[in-house]
């Protein structure tokens, strides 16, 4: 018997032909491009944006910093108008007048050998600082013509410790009529404030140099009374702690102590002060530069304006363009980089000396 055999033909089997393999290589690649398109302009998008947060909470911040301070210059403790007998021998040569002239809320200042690299101007401010202290005084001790009368302090409403031995105070009484600056020359634990001689550098007046100025006296303190301590805050922009200007530049800040590093991303500081020599409570003309002040100048500032260059530290190549210049004041800065830069500026007037 004759067997039949049945043969089933497939379809050949036919793979990509080379212009269709290359047709889908062009579109993958199309769509990988604009992945990678993609990515990159929002990575750059988020740099920019994070450049210019940077800048920006740099600049502000540094600006509310100096502000503050700028508000306490000429701080004296002692209302408008008052007399201040200034004890202090100023013929020593530890006597600082930049620091203890009261009449000079703001002060030119030399960083020539501070080993800073200082990029633009200096702002010394000088104020009062009120010690965290309560005393009260219970009126002057007995005086001659030699003897010179101590503030006799009442231990039973006052707060301890008092003032150490050597510190140079501004005293006023509660209602700032009544103002003395001298060096405290006695013990801490002593139950008075010495206003003699002591031995200590710059040290006070006599009694008899005292006596022969009609502007100087010894106030005679009762009740309560307001201890304060000369400062000097100083502010400048020099290159990062590393040492290095290609790390960046920063904000520093001195308060009686080292320098401090409190702001990065600040390039430079440019600092105008406006004179009111006739003491009308009106400035005379426009801001006149840091450098252009004469040592007479400075007893006049009625007001301080600050410009500051801040600038995107930790990043690079986000501007479209460099060797663009930035006008930080009357100063000219070119910038020799792809970062963002700002100017932020603030002015400040001085307590008590503008209407």
């Amino acid at each position: 018997m004759a067997r039949l055999i049945h043969v089933i033909a497939f379809p050949r089997a036919r793979g990509l032909s080379l212009v269709e393999l290359m047709v889908a290589m062009v579109i993958g690649l199309i769509l990988i491009g604009g992945v990678i398109h993609v990515f990159l302009g929002s990575h750059q998008t988020y740099r920019s944006q994070q450049a210019l947060s940077q800048l920006q909470d740099a600049g502000r911040s540094s600006l509310q910093m100096i502000t503050y301070d700028a508000r306490m210059a000429g701080l004296t403790g002692c209302r408008t108008g008052a007399r201040i007998n200034n004890l202090l021998d100023e013929t020593d040569q530890a006597y600082d007048p930049d620091l203890f002239d009261t009449s000079r809320p703001f002060q030119s200042a030399d960083m020539s050998d501070s080993g800073f690299d200082v990029q633009g101007d200096v702002l010394s401010i000088s104020m009062m600082r009120a010690l965290p202290i309560n005393l009260v005084a219970s009126g002057s001790g007995p005086g001659s013509a030699n003897n010179i009368p101590p503030i006799v302090l009442n231990n039973q409403e006052s707060d301890s410790p008092h003032v150490p031995q050597g510190t140079i105070v501004m005293v006023a009484d509660d209602s700032g009529t009544l103002c003395d600056l001298f060096q405290q020359t006695t013990t801490a634990t002593a139950n008075n404030l010495q206003r003699a001689t002591g031995g200590q550098s710059p040290g006070n007046k006599n009694r008899p140099d005292v006596n022969a100025d009609p502007d100087l006296s010894y106030s005679n303190y009762s009740g309560a009374i307001q201890v304060f301590q000369p400062s000097r805050i100083t502010y400048f922009v020099a290159p990062t702690q590393a040492g290095s200007s290609s790390v960046g530049h920063s904000l520093y800040r001195i308060d009686g102590g080292n320098a401090e590093e409190v702001a990065l991303g600040i390039r430079n500081m440019q600092v105008e002060f406006a004179l009111d020599r006739d003491r009308d409570g009106l400035v005379d003309s426009d801001f006149i530069r840091a450098g252009a002040m004469d040592s007479e100048d400075w007893r006049y500032v009625a007001a301080v304006r600050v410009h500051l260059l801040a600038y995107s530290a930790s990043y690079d190549n986000v501007s479209l363009e460099s060797g663009y210049s930035v006008s930080v004041g009357d100063h000219e800065f070119t910038a020799s980089d792809r970062r963002y830069y700002q100017v932020f500026t603030t002015t400040v007037g001085v307590r008590n000396r503008l209407k």
